[in-house]
Order: C-alpha cells, then sequence, then structure tokens
C-alpha cells in the first residue's frame, strides 16, 4: 500500500466536495420544482374557486329576480283574491240586509 500524495488527496477531496454539492444542487432543484408544482397547483384552485363564486354569485341574483317575481305574482293574486273576497261578502251582506228587510215588511 502507499500512501497518496497530498496532492492526490486533495484532488480526490474536490471531487468529493464537487460531487456533493451537485447532489445538494439537483436536491435543490427538485425542490424548486416540487414548489413550482404546488404553486401551480394552487394558483389553478384558485382561478377554479373564483370561477364558481361568480357562478353561485350569478346563480344567486337570478334565483333573487326569481323569487322576486314570484313573491309579487302572489301579492297581486292575493291582493284579487281579498277583493274578490270582499266583494263576495258585501254582495252577500247585502241579501242578507235585503232579506231582513223583507221578513220585517211580510211580518207587518
Amino acid at each position: 500500500y502507499t500512501r497518496p500524495s497530498q496532492q492526490e488527496t486533495k484532488k480526490q477531496n474536490t471531487i468529493m466536495e464537487e460531487e456533493l454539492l451537485q447532489g445538494m444542487i439537483r436536491d435543490r432543484e427538485s425542490q424548486i420544482k416540487l414548489i413550482e408544482k404546488k404553486l401551480e397547483d394552487q394558483k389553478q384552485k384558485m382561478e377554479r374557486v373564483a370561477q364558481e363564486k361568480i357562478k353561485i354569485g350569478e346563480t344567486i341574483q337570478v334565483e333573487t329576480v326569481q323569487h322576486a317575481q314570484e313573491l309579487e305574482t302572489l301579492q297581486k293574486q292575493l291582493q284579487t283574491a281579498l277583493r274578490q273576497y270582499r266583494a263576495s261578502k258585501d254582495s252577500l251582506d247585502m241579501k242578507k240586509q235585503q232579506q231582513q228587510q223583507q221578513q220585517t215588511a211580510s211580518t207587518t
């Protein structure tokens, strides 16, 4: 066995350091790619959520308009029904009054 010279030892150390640094660089590059992928996924998710939010807002707006129209229709129907009820009640009350007047007139 012959001992390596100082120059050979330095050369081997330099090679090992370079290999170690290259390995560290590869690890960092892998980490960067992974982080970039995660960021891209998050960006896509944010865009998707924003689009869903817009759709939900539009749906709510449409439904609000539809509900307002339905409410207006129901209010008109209620008013019509109340008018018909009052007219029928007034007519019935008048007939009862006429019958009472006829009964009192025929008994006298």
